[in-house]
C-alpha cells in the first residue's frame, strides 16, 4: 500500500516536471502532450527495490515473505530496464520523430549516411537482448530463440505505442499468459511491481495526456520479453516469436491501426478504457 501511494505521488509529480521541461511531442491527433513518460516504470521499478531493501535489511518484513526465495534474475532484470530505458529515452528526447520503420533508418544511414537515434537504439537494444539472452540459455538453439523473442518484443511494443493505451493493455494481455508459468518470487518482486506501475501509467495514458514514447515501449517489451525467455516453455516462446515476426513483416506492408480498426471485437478492446478529451 505504501509502494502504491508513492508512486500514485512519484506519477503526478512527474507529470507536472515534464510540462515544465517543456518534454512533449505532437501526437496522432496532432495535440501537444507528454512524451517519454514511460521513464516512469523505470523510476518506480527502482523505488520497489529501494523499499525492499530497506525492509528486508532491517528485519521489517514479515515471517512468511522472509521465506519466498528471491529470483536470482532480479539484478539482471534490473541491468536490462535501466539499459532500455535509457536508450528510449535518449531517442524520445533527441529523436527524429519523422524516421519511422526500419526502412526509414536503414534508408537514412544509407542515403545520407547518417546515423539516427532510431536504429542506435535498435542495434544496442539487439546488444541488450543478445546479453540477456546469453545469460537465460542453456544451449546456442535457446540462446537464438530467446534473442529473437526479446529482440522482436521490445520492437513489437515500440510499434503498438503509436495509439493511447495500446501497449499498456497488450502487456497486461501478453503478460497474463505467462503468469501460470512464474515462480513466487519473480511474481511478488518483479511482475507485481511492474503491473502497479502500467496501472499508474494508465491514468494519464487513457486520457491523452501522455505517451509512454520509446521510454516506455522499450522498457515494456523489454519487462515482458524477459518474462518470457525466463519462464514460459520453449514451445510457447517459440509460438510468440513466430506471432512477433508476422505482425513486424505485416507492419512494414500496411497500417495496424488501420487492420484493427477494420475487425469489431480488436476496436472495441482498442478503445476500452479511453477518455476523449474532446
Amino acid at each position: 500500500m505504501i509502494y502504491l501511494f508513492l508512486i500514485w505521488f512519484i506519477t503526478d509529480a512527474f507529470y507536472l516536471l515534464f510540462r515544465k521541461q517543456g518534454w512533449t511531442a505532437i501526437n496522432y491527433k496532432q495535440e501537444v502532450i507528454v512524451q517519454g513518460f514511460g521513464l516512469n516504470l523505470f523510476i518506480h521499478y527502482l523505488l520497489f527495490l529501494g523499499m525492499m531493501f530497506t525492509v528486508y535489511t532491517l528485519g521489517l518484513a514479515p515471517t512468511a515473505a522472509v521465506n519466498i526465495t528471491l529470483p536470482a534474475t532480479l539484478v539482471l532484470f534490473s541491468m536490462m530496464l535501466f539499459c532500455l530505458t535509457l536508450l528510449g529515452w535518449i531517442d524520445d528526447r533527441w529523436g527524429d520523430q519523422k524516421v519511422k520503420g526500419f526502412r526509414g533508418h536503414f534508408g537514412r544511414l544509407i542515403r545520407d549516411r547518417h546515423v539516427t537515434t532510431g536504429l542506435a537504439k535498435a542495434v544496442f537494444g539487439l546488444v541488450v537482448a543478445l546479453m540477456v539472452s546469453w545469460q537465460l540459455s542453456s544451449s546456442w538453439a535457446e540462446f537464438i530463440l530467446f534473442s529473437m523473442a526479446m529482440a522482436l518484443s521490445m520492437h513489437i511494443f515500440n510499434l503498438l505505442d503509436v495509439r493511447p493505451g495500446r501497449a499498456l493493455k497488450s502487456y497486461w494481455v501478453f503478460s497474463a499468459a505467462v503468469v501460470p508459468f512464474l515462480s513466487i518470487g519473480t511474481a511478488l518482486f518483479l511482475v507485481i511491481p511492474v503491473f502497479f506501475s502500467t496501472l499508474m501509467l494508465f491514468r494519464y495514458d487513457r486520457r491523452q495526456l501522455a505517451m509512454l514514447g520509446d521510454t516506455g515501449s522499450m522498457a515494456l517489451g523489454g519487462t515482458f520479453g524477459f518474462q518470457l525467455i525466463a519462464h514460459a516453455p520453449l514451445f510457447m516462446v517459440a509460438v510468440l516469436v513466430f506471432f512477433f515476426l508476422g505482425l513486424t513483416i505485416a507492419a512494414e506492408r500496411i497500417s495496424l491501426t488501420t487492420w484493427i480498426e477494420q475487425h469489431g471485437w480488436l476496436a472495441k478492446w482498442d478503445r476500452w478504457g479511453l477518455v476523449d478529451k474532446s
